[in-house]
């Protein structure tokens, strides 16, 4: 017997309705006791999808979660499903991106309505906002945004972990103003690997660090170190350098296939 299901699934605050794709080749039928879920699809069979309603979800304090038993003929699989709390920093948008499945991706919605978020560098297709908790990159063709721009407003999408780093794919509803604050957070190279995830995507400065591997033209991976530490470097463009001896350098803490390497 065929039955395939994602293992989690999730949905904005605001959602009062989800379908959730199962994959058979027999009958299947489906179990959930959880008293928020008002309604869902009972059974099935071969491939189709699990329809559920609920009511839109308002706490800012933490998500709520319901267990769904897939019951095929001989194998079962449970699905949970996850209704997000409405975010207020760009760090709880990071912690709602559990997936690592690019089609089945997490839902997030923040209200960044009187924040600080900014968007704090752009590259091509990626661009990094960032507030005072944390930062996150947005991975999107004609995305639109200019570095120093305030970001605020009731804001939506989805995201993913691509390759260990967290992204999002879509940021709908954002209000873009100008004159924002650039951050730059300065920290030491031991300070970042001891904590590498916390500093994720954000735009910091390390100084007194070593060039080991310097970076020249269409050579763009280097590496630093200081104190006993050691990170890679990636540079952006063909254009940025960075030759050998000691310097100050800004630059983004990443991930690129799921090693730490730090972006120029």
């Amino acid at each position: 017997e065929i039955l395939v299901v994602p293992e989690s699934f999730s949905v904005v605050a605001e959602a009062t309705y989800a379908s959730i794709p199962v994959q058979s080749n027999k009958t299947w039928k489906v179990r959930c006791h959880d008293e928020w879920i008002k309604s869902f699809t009972a059974e099935g069979e071969g491939e189709g999808r699990i329809e559920l309603t609920f009511d839109a979800y308002s706490s800012v304090e933490e998500a709520r979660t319901a267990t769904l038993q897939i019951i095929g003929e001989t194998v079962n699989y449970n699905i949970t499903f996850v209704q997000n709390k409405v975010a207020t920093t760009i760090a709880e948008v990071v912690a709602m991106l559990t997936s690592t499945d690019k089609n089945n991706k997490s839902a997030y919605s923040v209200d960044l309505t009187g924040g600080d978020a900014v968007v704090s560098y752009v590259s091509g297709d990626n661009a990094f906002i960032e507030d005072k908790t944390g930062a996150i990159l947005l991975y999107k063709k004609d995305h639109g945004l200019t570095a120093g721009k305030k970001v605020s407003g009731k804001i939506s999408g989805s995201g993913y972990i691509y390759n260990g780093l967290p992204e999002i794919t879509s940021f709908d509803g954002a209000e873009l103003s100008d004159g924002g604050t650039i951050p730059c957070l300065e920290i030491t190279l031991p300070d970042l690997i001891k904590d590498y995830k916390s500093y994720l995507s954000r735009r910091v400065l390390i100084k007194g660090v070593t060039v080991t591997d310097a970076i020249d033209g269409d050579d763009r991976d280097g590496k630093i170190e200081a104190d006993g530490k050691n990170v890679a470097v990636r540079a952006q463009s063909s254009k940025l350098s960075m030759p050998a001896g000691v310097c100050d350098i800004i630059c983004f803490p990443s991930i690129y296939n799921k090693t730490y390497q730090v972006s120029l």
